[in-house]
């Protein structure tokens, strides 16, 4: 049946005179194929209800929280609606057109919600995205020329809130603009496409991503040596600039985890010079990172994980915390150099 609501109708805001406030009954939705959040939402439940099983609506503020509903301080501070059926204890996002059985995205996740039963309305939360939940790993193999040029193949794979933003763009672009679209996004510096596929799972919030290329410049040549970035796929941003004086708490939002394998062939006649094989693991509450590298005969690996978790932190921790974020940035600005060898 949500395939079937998905299939059929379409989501349309209805934002005029009462329509704001009250759906579309569900033979309004049946017959002209469309409706908004609380229309699509009241349609499912009347579906589910016509087979024995009980759903109710569920009023949520979707996206950023400006304010988290609170027991002893409730405000209708609600954009949006979705659907809770109890007995699998399942949610479901009545209004996106390919999300998979109950997936509510993380614009959803882990909030306050009132859920409107016969009985009034009940404070409940939905379902956490936790760290462990938003993944995104990618293996990746490149092969470098002695001119600095490459080829990589490349394997991502993704869940949770990773996965959305591959999930929407498969649903909205054709293949050449896909192609653009993921040019964009990549850190790779001078991609020239060769192939990509881009697969969302039908039945979980998963995406794999494969694709493969040339890069003109990946390398940099200076006399008789490379040098040669090490991490290029998934590098860390910058980090946030020395305060002096800090005066607010720090409220960290991301939860995710990254795992990433970089293989690295090197040019025949060329030896390793100044790298080791060494580890740096860093470990905080709010994150945690590793990074090893493995030489062996003609190659280098960089085994890279790199997890955040949220949380407050008070702010004489600012320092720490930006520190934390400033090594995994170096560490990921790790560059290995090559020397010819003399002939």
């Amino acid at each position: 049946m949500y395939r079937y609501l998905q299939r059929n109708m379409r989501y349309v805001s209805v934002q005029l005179g009462i329509g704001g406030w009250q759906p579309f009954d569900a033979a309004y939705v049946a017959q002209n194929k469309y409706g908004d959040c609380k229309a699509l939402s009241n349609f499912m439940m009347a579906m589910l209800r016509e087979v024995g099983i009980v759903s109710y609506p569920v009023l949520i503020y979707s996206g950023t929280l400006p304010y988290e509903v609170q027991e002893d301080f409730a405000r209708p501070a609600f954009n949006h609606c979705i659907l809770h059926i109890p007995e699998e204890n399942t949610w479901l996002e009545c209004t996106s057109p390919d999300y998979p059985p109950g997936y509510i995205g993380s614009s959803n996740a882990s909030r306050n919600v009132l859920l409107v039963t016969e009985q009034g309305g009940k404070l409940v939360r939905t379902p956490e995205l936790g760290a462990q939940d938003n993944l995104a790993g990618s293996r990746t193999e490149i092969t470098i020329n002695s001119d600095g040029s490459a080829r990589a193949s490349s394997l991502i794979y993704t869940q949770g809130a990773a996965h959305e933003i591959y999930r929407a763009a498969t649903a909205a672009l054709a293949q050449d603009e896909l192609e653009k679209w993921f040019l964009r996004r990549v850190s790779l510096p001078s991609l020239k496409l060769e192939r990509l596929a881009i697969k969302p799972d039908r039945d979980k919030p998963l995406a794999r991503v494969e694709y493969g290329g040339t890069m003109p410049g990946y390398a940099s040549r200076t006399g008789k040596r490379l040098f040669v970035p090490l991490n290029l796929i998934n590098p860390a941003d910058a980090p946030p600039k020395k305060m002096e004086s800090r005066r607010h708490s720090i409220f960290i939002k991301e939860r995710f985890t990254h795992e990433d394998t970089i293989i690295l062939h090197l040019p025949a006649g060329f030896l390793l010079e100044g790298l080791k094989d060494e580890a740096i693991a860093l470990e905080e509450a709010f994150g945690s990172y590793r990074a090893e590298i493995i030489l062996a005969a003609g190659k280098v690996t960089l085994i890279r994980r790199l997890q955040m978790r949220p949380g407050q932190l008070p702010a004489e921790h600012y320092e720490r915390f930006r520190n934390f974020l400033a090594e995994v940035y170096k560490a990921d600005k790790a560059v290995a150099v090559l020397v010819e060898k003399k002939t």
